[in-house]
């Protein structure tokens, strides 16, 4: 079977080829159990010759659609099964970005807390405890809003989104809503 698929009026893929040889070798081997178990004896080599010659063009097509087809199930199953672990590593790289940005952007609010605490206690020298207040008035809430978008951003990531839901929230949001107009009372 091989010298007829290394034909030159044949050419396809190595991959395809030995895929296909395998799937003959397999039923010749079958062939030669069957026929040990029934008659008692191996094949002569004449019998063997006899089978291979009797291999036409549509067994050969025949194997070699069975040979695609179990390539292109083992790319799926591939596929299939790095899927999920790439999505995961996607969210792990956004996730860390994310972490990385709002880390640098609350060092930042810390920043302009401290300066904006430093002017207000020039400003009010001789009021230390309101200074304190304002101090940590400022470094609380500025904590607390990084904080609150933390939560929010990492809830995002890792939420279910139907796109074609919430689009359609979306235009219900500025399409008009029928309002029920109550019923006439009937006197």
């Amino acid at each position: 079977m091989m010298d007829r698929v290394e034909a030159e009026n044949n050419p396809v893929p190595l991959v395809l080829a030995c895929v296909a040889y395998s799937m003959y070798k397999n039923e010749k081997r079958a062939w030669i159990t069957e026929g040990t178990k029934n008659n008692g004896v191996k094949p002569t080599p004449e019998q063997l010759d006899f089978y291979v010659s009797s291999w036409s063009d549509l067994n050969i097509e025949r194997t070699f659609a069975a040979a695609k087809q179990e390539i292109d199930n083992f790319i799926e199953n591939i596929i299939a099964a790095t899927t999920e672990d790439l999505k995961e590593e996607v969210f792990q790289a956004l996730f860390r970005q994310i972490a990385d940005q709002v880390d640098a952007h609350s060092n930042a609010s810390v920043v302009r807390a401290q300066s904006l605490s430093s002017l207000i206690k020039t400003r009010t020298k001789n009021n230390w405890l309101t200074a304190a207040l304002v101090d940590i008035v400022v470094s609380v809430t500025a904590n607390f809003i990084w904080f609150a978008l933390t939560i929010v951003i990492i809830m995002g990531l890792y939420a279910q989104f139907d796109l074609n839901r919430l689009a359609d929230r979306a235009k219900n949001l500025f399409s008009p809503q029928e309002q029920s107009q109550p019923a006439p009372d009937k006197k």
